[in-house]
């Protein structure tokens, strides 16, 4: 138990104290900006020799999801409510 109470004492010097609340502060802001940096995609897959079918793709997102498949090198068929826009 003395030997406990002896390393507690380390830890209420002032610079130690610094020490802990900045490494506190830096974990915590690395760990917002991961958190906050979800939902972007790093990975780009090969897509060459699949088939892919976007319903909806001659406006919005389908139009933008159809031509990213496309350049990632899928083959894309579409499908679209209108056969002039399709």
């Amino acid at each position: 138990m003395i030997v406990i109470k002896e390393k507690m004492e380390h830890f209420k010097s002032p610079q130690v104290q610094i020490a802990i609340a900045v490494g506190t502060s830096v974990l915590t802001l690395l760990g917002a900006k991961k958190y906050f940096a979800g939902g972007i995609n790093r990975h780009t897959p090969d897509l060459s020799g699949k088939i892919v079918i976007v319903t909806g793709g001659t406006d919005g997102i389908g139009l933008e999801a159809a031509r990213e498949f496309a350049r990632l090198g899928a083959k894309v068929y579409i499908t679209g409510r209108c056969e002039k826009k399709a």
